[in-house]
């Protein structure tokens, strides 16, 4: 079905962050509008076999790795305190 697809094309992850996949990153911005439009709209839209793929779209999209946080080493250290 075509609202299936469009759930396993939404698992598909993105740094959007990056400054690539800009053409996916929105092609995915657009599936998941259209999803939750189609939500909102029907009643019943979700069968045993949807909500699989639903619990598996969300789930690639909430428990990924997220990008490595860079920080200044010397701001761990308050240099007010040694004095």
């Amino acid at each position: 079905q075509l609202f299936q697809r469009k759930l396993q094309a939404c698992s598909i992850v993105y740094d959007f962050n990056a400054t690539t996949h800009v053409k996916e990153k929105e092609a995915k911005r657009q599936t998941l509008l259209e999803i939750v439009e189609y939500v909102n709209n029907t009643r019943n839209c979700f069968n045993e076999g949807m909500m699989q793929d639903v619990v598996a779209m969300v789930s690639a999209n909430i428990f990924r790795t997220l990008p490595p946080v860079h920080k200044n080493p010397n701001a761990l250290f308050d240099n007010e305190e040694d004095e």
